[in-house]
């Protein structure tokens, strides 16, 4: 069977190796409107579909079906026989393999989010960016603004009101500001490079805030860093400021 869909996220969409976060990219993301083929293959919410000549998964929530071609009953009758037996043995293995590799995955993501919750005391997106108040330092993050959108799908109908379609949550959104200062012991050029390198690299990581993870339990991706340089002193050294971060919760 062959699937169409249409790739519907304005950010594009990520192409992995296996169905879940913890899998790796097969390359760039799928930019938005694209269309691409699946097999029909779907697991815990993730379609199998292939791009860029790769065969990969991506999750099902940002994909319009726009089309599907079944087998005919000639191709259906005309394929070989197969050892039933042989493909049973060889679908446990892939099924007890597929088991012990979701396990170490969730054991692996359960142990990233202890490591975050533990190091977020105030708050800290992953281990590279802590918020914390202290003798030493103090970078503390404020005006925390969280947005949540539907998703929804208007249909015109003809002689009547048009009619809406819910489609789905859309991704949290998260904004902040934060002050980086010298004076109380933050560098300011640093951790504006550690910020903008997160960005470029599409690092993801868990928002913590008090110790409990922050959301719906998913990790999140800063998409975009505004600065104020609020203090310059001699030679250029930057000693004062200003960031408002926003942050995008990432399926």
């Amino acid at each position: 069977m062959s699937v169409t869909y249409r790739v519907t996220p304005r950010i594009g969409l990520n192409h992995r190796k296996g169905p879940g976060t913890g899998y790796g990219k097969t390359g760039p993301a799928i930019p938005c409107g694209r269309n691409v083929t699946g097999d029909g293959k779907t697991q815990n919410g993730w379609v199998h579909i292939q791009w860029n000549g790769k065969w990969g998964w991506s999750y099902g929530s940002y994909l319009n079906k726009i089309g599907e071609t079944k087998p005919s009953i000639v191709k259906i009758a005309s394929k070989p026989k197969t050892n039933t037996k042989a493909n049973n043995e060889a679908a446990k293995k892939a099924a007890a393999a597929a088991a012990a590799k979701a396990r170490a995955l969730a054991k692996q993501q359960a142990e990233e989010r202890a490591k975050a919750q533990r190091a977020g005391k105030l708050a800290s997106f992953g281990t590279s960016l802590i918020f914390e108040v202290s003798s030493r330092r103090v970078l503390p993050a404020k005006n925390w603004k969280r947005t949540q959108n539907g998703r929804w799908a208007t249909h015109e109908i003809l002689n009547k009101a048009p009619r809406s379609e819910f489609l789905g949550p859309d991704r949290t959104e998260t904004t902040m500001t934060v002050t980086l200062s010298a004076e109380h012991g933050v560098a300011p050029r640093t951790s504006i490079a550690n910020i903008e390198r997160m960005i470029r690299n599409g690092d993801v990581e868990y928002l913590v805030l008090g110790g409990k993870i922050y959301g719906w339990g998913h990790k999140w991706a800063i998409t975009g860093a505004s600065q104020t340089w609020d203090r310059i002193y001699n030679k250029g050294e930057l000693v004062k400021a200003t960031l408002d971060l926003t942050f995008e919760e990432y399926w």
